[in-house]
């Protein structure tokens, strides 16, 4: 295996793991929580976890305290995601996002959906974005987390969709 090739996997997987831990490997404290025991209203936590249904979902949207995105060469790449985002997973709130990542211009972001995430909605999200010139690397996708890759023109995008927390993730890589 060349050694481009190589470092292009290895970049690839410290993507994914970094969309998991800002997805899936951590409690979110609601505002107003102190993040111990007290769930703060957070009906995720009502639920072992696991926010089971719409309205509940809808509930965790509402209390959900929405972030502004930095400066970064990759928001023209996010601005036309979004709405194929949003037309899946209903109104979307940007609740987080990690700038810079790997230097360059990336970008990560996690949105809290107004809708429960389903892994099961993966293919929706991978045929939008064939439609847009994107060509699907892997995607995987089990009962709480769908993760998918997608190499386009000017970014790598990793889409990972976790029931658990509820988030979507989207990491912005630039080529």
């Amino acid at each position: 295996m060349s050694m481009k090739k190589s470092s292009k996997i290895a970049f690839f997987g410290l993507a994914i793991i970094l969309i998991f831990t800002l997805t899936g490997c951590g409690q979110k404290s609601s505002p107003g929580s102190s993040g111990g025991n007290d769930d703060g209203g957070n009906p995720a936590a009502n639920t072992g976890g696991t926010v089971s249904s719409d309205k509940e979902a809808g509930k965790n949207f509402k209390q959900a305290v929405e972030v502004e995105l930095p400066a970064s060469p990759a928001l023209e790449t996010e601005e036309e995601i979004r709405p194929i985002l949003k037309n899946i997973f209903g109104d979307l709130k940007v609740t987080g996002y990690s700038n810079d990542v790997y230097g360059a211009g990336s970008l990560l972001v996690e949105y809290t959906p107004s809708k429960k995430p389903a892994p099961a909605e993966l293919p929706n999200v991978t045929k939008a974005l064939k439609d847009m010139g994107y060509t699907t690397t892997i995607e995987h996708v089990d009962s709480n987390v769908g993760t998918a890759m997608y190499e386009g023109s000017k970014y790598t995008l990793t889409v990972t969709i976790n029931t658990a927390t509820p988030i979507v993730g989207v990491s912005y890589i630039k080529k």
